[in-house]
């Protein structure tokens, strides 16, 4: 990666997050491609202000997806991870925070503060794990290493009216940072993938967190370095094979 890479948006809005301070990056694990990004205080976070949002970030009663990767110390700390509030929290902010028993919970804010949604069974621990929060129809659902963790009915309302900061490290109305978390592949969606395609992002994905994991494009190229020309699955090794490179035919 370059400097700052960490802030970039890779989907398509390309939101890209504003550091304040300085955020870590390691990968993963040894020799591996994929990165994860740690250190994080109350003067160190990850943010994208409410003003640029265009709506990316308003839930409503709909369906919605927050998922991640971490690995964090057992402290017996409040840490929040990830968190939708500027420093006076108004109705719709939401919330994920580890607990003092290492559990997650999912918080909605009323105005006045913090209601819990839900507390996870699971808990999070020093080896990496997959997170996902999402509901779908009016249901609140945990997910952990892609299976199912526990759920609880939620059609509240995540559109809070004046709009919100978008805070990964920390939130703004108190200073309680996931200074012992390690978090990667973090992804936000206003859409809720079903149990199967959880369970198959988690399968997918879990190799990348090997020593040695390879996941990016060895472009030799300065102009084109992420053209993929030609993709191919071979079901015999479930292998899929990404090439750069143009074929031609100079036969006459």
């Amino acid at each position: 990666g370059t400097a700052d890479e960490e802030r970039e948006d890779r989907s398509v809005k390309g939101l890209d997050l504003t550091e304040t301070g300085t955020i870590d990056s390691a990968a993963v694990a040894t020799g591996a491609e994929l990165y994860a990004y740690s250190g994080f205080t109350a003067s160190d976070y990850l943010s994208r202000s409410a003003t640029y949002q265009y709506g990316a970030f308003d839930f409503g009663t709909g369906d919605f997806s927050i998922m991640f990767w971490v690995k964090s110390a057992a402290t017996g700390s409040y840490e929040d991870y990830a968190a939708r509030g500027d420093a006076s929290v108004e109705a719709g902010d939401w919330l994920v925070q580890k607990h003092t028993n290492e559990k997650l919970g999912f918080y909605r804010s009323s105005g006045s503060g913090w209601i819990a949604t839900k507390e996870s069974t699971g808990t999070v621990g020093t080896s990496w794990m997959q997170v996902v929060a999402v509901r779908r129809s009016g249901v609140f659902n945990w997910y952990f290493n892609g299976e199912f963790d526990s759920s609880v009915a939620d059609t509240s309302s995540y559109t809070p009216a004046g709009g919100s900061a978008l805070v990964i490290g920390r939130r703004l109305d108190n200073a309680s940072p996931a200074a012992n978390a390690s978090l990667s592949l973090l992804r936000i969606s206003a859409t809720a993938p079903t149990p199967q395609q959880i369970k198959e992002i988690y399968e997918a994905e879990k190799p990348l967190f090997a020593a040695n994991a390879k996941c990016l494009l060895q472009s030799t190229s300065a102009s084109l370095p992420n053209v993929v020309h030609d993709l191919s699955y071979d079901k015999s090794t479930d292998l899929l094979s990404v090439s750069q490179y143009v074929l031609t035919d100079n036969a006459e």
